[in-house]
């Protein structure tokens, strides 16, 4: 089964700006989302933080085969903040 993501964050109706996060890194079929900690400071910083150490740990642990290339077979990445 092939999985198809997209991702959208909304600003909602309490804060002037959006903390949300979110990462989709296709060729490990993996979603993250953050959600941003409103109401406390720098709850944007924090859900960026988390996405894109956890998204980096990804990319820098994937095993390569023996010709140096990624096991993975979808090239596509990205990561999206929510602001």
């Amino acid at each position: 089964m092939r999985a198809i993501a997209s991702g959208m964050t909304d600003v909602g109706l309490q804060r002037d700006h959006n903390e949300d996060s979110y990462a989709v890194l296709s060729e490990y079929d993996l979603f993250i989302v953050a959600d941003g900690m409103g109401g406390h400071r720098a709850g944007d910083v924090a859900s960026r933080l988390a996405t894109d150490a956890i998204a980096e740990f990804f990319r820098s642990t994937r095993r390569r085969t023996r010709r140096g290339r990624s096991t993975s077979t979808r090239a596509s990445r990205r990561t999206r903040t929510g602001w």
